[in-house]
């Protein structure tokens, strides 16, 4: 048997971040099993099983949605959608070269919003006189040749979708948005472009803000009726924010819980996307390295002064799942300490062994302001392409600029006309979904953990909590250098991609993510490529 990988090893924080992973994402769109260039996907994890669910494939069916931009790389789709859109603006006499300044965005208005908050920080002017929407080509044009307006709005559909976009004149101020918001991401559904682009027309926008960005009744009556309701039925509609991504909903509950310098307790190993999430909102991330147990986290977020704790579960990249009394403590001790848990349940459901077992903290949130649960479509359903987040709290305190910053951060309503009809057809989303889903998780995670240990590879055995597990090569990796290294090798000459530790705050080097949820013939490939790999790193 595999010798289990203790948590004490993996818990404290690098200064060694992502830098492998964002390079790879700019590389390939790696989602999907086996792409046309021979990678194959085990870093990220989203997960191709899920398309094997009947429900899943009738859906796609009756809509004519490709599958592969449903679980799309945010980062490499909305690459290749802006070189589209560069070209065929050029065509318009708009840009001068493809590489100009191009922010997608969830909705024309959202990018309004945005635009005008940040620069209202950084400049502390409100830059009316320099923005302008534009609703049709005529205008577009105009304000594009017009030297007093820097920035340009403007709507766009496609044949599934519709998104915003906001083309940025200086190149400074475009890197100054970049790098201090987090924009509401348009779905990839709106990715689904062709050229030359007959099906993008303009919408008009006076008249369709309020379409553009609103949710649908039916839409927030599905998510409480078939995600929240059966674990707190007292929940209201009032108390449910939905947003166009979980990555937007967090940042977003954040910002109205916390100040800029408020500390932040997470305990590690943890999501490497929560550093870029807070550090936006200027917020400082304390990483909790102790042993997990609720009532040493809570003392100790009081001696650190924490103001918020965020709690995955399960946990990312480990799998590793609080218990149900575990989370019942944490809640009660959350309230009566005064500190907000942020409970990110993005992976609950993925799980194969007991799914009934009563992960979420939304059974622990009544009558508790502490308590805030997010969650999402992207990994449990493995449609991280629709961009559906949505965060469930009962404080009263914040509900006022939550809807606000809600307003500008909806998935588009075809979206969620989309999500309405797939889950129209099942009065029992666990019967339908779930549970198939599970049995083919769990088989794959049995293949891959006997593999591990007929090499006898360490690993997490988590029982296919989430979609990965956590393997060690210490063996052969020494050094964070030489980890990043390695992952890159590995990328390069055998087109595999697995997720270094110091990604996710591993405090030693050798720690590797792997996702597995792809097919039994993907990962014997994968081992087949990893087992050449590991003899030239010995040899």
């Amino acid at each position: 048997m595999s010798k289990l990988i203790q948590k004490k090893h993996l818990s404290s924080p690098t200064q060694h971040g992502s830098m492998v992973m964002r390079h790879f994402k700019c590389q390939s769109n790696l989602y999907g099993p086996v792409n046309p260039n021979g990678y194959i996907n085990f870093g990220t994890a989203e997960s191709t099983v899920t398309y094997q669910a009947p429900l899943i494939q009738r859906w796609l069916r009756k809509y004519s949605i490709p599958t592969n931009i449903l679980s799309y790389n945010y980062f490499y789709g909305t690459l290749k959608m802006r070189e589209k859109i560069s070209k065929w603006l050029q065509t318009k006499g708009v840009l001068a070269s493809p590489h100009s300044n191009i922010i997608c965005v969830a909705s024309a208005s959202s990018a309004i919003s945005h635009t005008c908050q940040i620069l209202n920080q950084m400049t502390k002017t409100h830059p009316t006189q320099t923005l302008r929407v534009a609703t049709s080509e005529k205008q577009l044009q105009e304000n594009w040749q017009n030297p007093a307006v820097k920035f340009v709005i403007f709507s766009l559909k496609t044949p599934l979708d519709h998104f915003g976009i906001l083309l940025v004149k200086d190149n400074e101020q475009y890197q100054q948005l970049i790098s201090h918001a987090i924009f509401a991401q348009p779905s990839t559904l709106s990715q689904h472009i062709t050229l030359p682009m007959k099906h993008l027309h303009y919408f008009e926008i006076e008249k369709n803000l309020l379409l553009e960005n609103s949710i649908l009744p039916t839409f927030s009556t599905m998510i409480l009726k078939k995600f929240v309701h059966p674990h707190e039925s007292t929940i209201a509609s009032h108390q449910l924010y939905i947003f166009s991504g979980t990555t937007t909903a967090l940042e977003s509950l954040s910002k109205v819980l916390l100040k800029p310098n408020d500390r932040v307790g997470i305990p590690t190993p943890y999501y490497a996307g929560f550093d870029s999430i807070f550090d936006h909102s200027k917020m400082i991330i304390q990483p909790y390295t102790g042993s997990w147990i609720p009532e040493k986290i809570l003392d100790w977020a009081c001696a650190h002064e924490i103001r918020a704790l965020v709690i995955t579960n399960p946990n990312n990249p480990d799998g590793v799942k609080w218990t149900p009394l575990d989370v019942k403590k944490l809640a009660s001790l959350a309230q009566k300490k005064h500190i907000h848990i942020i409970f990110d349940e993005i992976y609950f459901g993925v799980n194969s062994t007991t799914p009934t077992s009563p992960l979420t903290a939304l059974s622990c949130i009544k009558n508790n302001t502490y308590i805030h649960v997010v969650q999402g479509f992207s990994k449990n359903f493995g449609l991280p392409g629709l961009r559906v987040g949505w965060v469930v709290t009962q404080n009263p305190i914040i509900k006022k600029t939550l809807n606000k910053l809600q307003e500008t951060a909806f998935p588009s309503t075809s979206t969620q006309r989309y999500l309405c009809q797939l889950f129209k057809s099942t009065q029992n989303v666990e019967q339908d979904f779930f549970s198939p889903i599970f049995k083919l998780r769990w088989n794959l995670y049995k293949h891959l953990t006997k593999n591990l240990r007929i090499r006898n590879i360490p690993y997490t055995e988590n029982y296919a909590e989430g979609v990965f597990v956590l393997i060690d090569l210490s063996k052969y990796v020494h050094s964070f250098e030489e980890e990043q290294t390695f992952a890159q090798k590995l990328f390069d000459q055998k087109k595999l991609l697995i997720t270094p530790g110091s990604s996710f705050h591993c405090s030693r080097p050798g720690i590797f993510r792997i996702c597995y949820a792809q097919s039994k013939s993907e990962i014997d490939t994968f081992f087949h490529r990893m087992d050449q790999m590991l003899s030239l790193q010995t040899s």
